[in-house]
């Protein structure tokens, strides 16, 4: 099958105003599937950003995967390679994009590959791809996903057109409807109850999917041991306080130093959002660890994966059954006690050590300081090696992509009545 997709790119550097592709988490979760795809005899065309308005690494990181993926042919100009990057102009972030649709771009790529069927992350857009087919008078499925909650109160952004309802066109509009958690599908449905009859509900519920595929054990890589030094993380953006909290991450750390000092914070900054003059006035200096990470800097995501690595506490801040976090999930694989709102998330014990029950500075200091204590229990190294190997077992891209794949297929078969 041939293959389009269209994923909701949003990291993008505040210092350069370019794309970080390479570090974007939707990228990175999609990687096994990449390969997986590829293996199973797939061909994948994937739309991104200009590489004008891409960060210069990010880009020669791509070329250097579709490089791998290239077959050499001679004397032939069709489209053969396992894997190509297909660039359209794109609107300056995230939000813009929900609803910007560049038609003659769209229709100039869907003539030119004639997909079997298209992967799109940006469910508001999907009525758009339809419009696409109608005027080339070409059809294939459309699998459309939810990837940001708007009904969520700390992920609400003002618009005049309620974006929830534009979802909800697009995925009634789609062959498949996913969902990275049953949570959000849950949470989704109830707020479509106010909208829609009940036989519309039902059978969008049997075109809807599950794919928990958070992140890539192979793009994480290697473990290894942590250094004695105790270190807590934070990897959330520090530009959308409302969602990360990033405010009560820093009074907590505050708090906590008033009580002890044996332990270095490490802020990744991912999206450049704040200068690090602005990060070492937060904190006191003496608990800032040296480590710097620069989102725009060639050894950017190594840095990053190496600061999680070395890390033995973090916190991420908001409901990962409502606004699930891939690097939540790579923090777990690599063995981070991680302090997080109490939430239902499928490859999470009930009791897990890290949850919270309100989110102020006192109790995730609190619970930071619980944590310390318990780096050094026997039971820390066991504990964290089980959680590590039920979420790579349960929510890697690696586990889950069979199932993917199978899905994807099914849909293309029901759509060309291959039985």
């Amino acid at each position: 099958m041939k293959i389009l997709v269209n994923l909701q790119f949003s990291m993008r550097s505040y210092e350069t105003k370019k794309f970080l592709i390479w570090n974007d988490a939707q990228f990175n979760k999609f990687k096994p599937l990449i390969e997986k795809f590829i293996l199973d005899g797939h061909q994948i065309f994937m739309i991104i950003p200009e590489f004008k308005s891409i960060e210069e690494q990010s880009v020669v990181n791509l070329l250097k995967l579709e490089k791998k993926y290239k077959i050499e042919k001679k004397n032939d100009n069709e489209l053969h390679d396992k894997l190509i990057f297909i660039t359209i102009p794109y609107a300056s972030n995230a939000l813009t994009n929900r609803y910007n649709f560049f038609f003659h771009a769209w229709r100039s790529i869907i003539h030119m590959i004639k997909p079997d069927v298209c992967l799109n992350e940006i469910c508001t857009l999907t009525k758009n791809i339809y419009a696409v087919q109608e005027d080339l008078g070409y059809k294939f499925p459309i699998i459309s996903a939810v990837e940001h909650l708007d009904i969520v109160e700390d992920n609400t952004v003002f618009e005049k057109v309620s974006y929830f309802l534009r979802q909800c066109d697009g995925l009634l509009a789609s062959d498949l409807a996913i969902f990275p958690m049953t949570n959000m599908r849950e949470l989704f449905v109830s707020s479509m109850k106010q909208h829609f009859e009940d036989k519309i509900l039902e059978q969008f519920l049997f075109r809807t999917r599950i794919w928990r595929h958070y992140f890539s054990t192979n793009d994480v890589g290697k473990i290894g041991r942590k250094n004695k030094e105790k270190v807590i993380f934070f990897g959330s953006r520090l530009s959308d306080v409302k969602r990360t909290k990033y405010d009560l991450f820093f009074e907590a750390i505050n708090l906590l130093w008033k009580q002890r000092q044996d332990f270095k914070v490490i802020v990744a900054n991912p999206n450049d959002a704040q200068p690090w003059s602005w990060i070492e006035a937060m904190v006191p200096k003496k608990c800032l660890h040296d480590m710097r990470i620069n989102s725009v800097d060639a050894k950017s995501r190594e840095a990053y994966m190496k600061a999680i690595k070395m890390s033995h506490i973090s916190a991420v801040l908001y409901r990962m059954d409502e606004l699930y976090s891939v690097g939540f999930n790579e923090l777990l694989y690599c063995k981070n006690l991680v302090v997080t709102p109490r939430c239902d998330v499928e490859h999470l014990p009930t009791n897990y050590i890290g949850f919270i029950k309100e989110i102020t500075p006192e109790s995730i200091s609190a619970k930071f300081n619980k944590l310390l204590n318990f780096l050094s229990s026997k039971d820390y190294k066991k504990y964290v090696s089980r959680v590590a190997r039920d979420v790579a077992f349960e929510a890697s891209g690696e586990s889950n992509a069979k199932k993917i794949i199978g899905d994807i297929e099914n849909v293309y078969k029901k759509f060309r009545g291959i039985r």
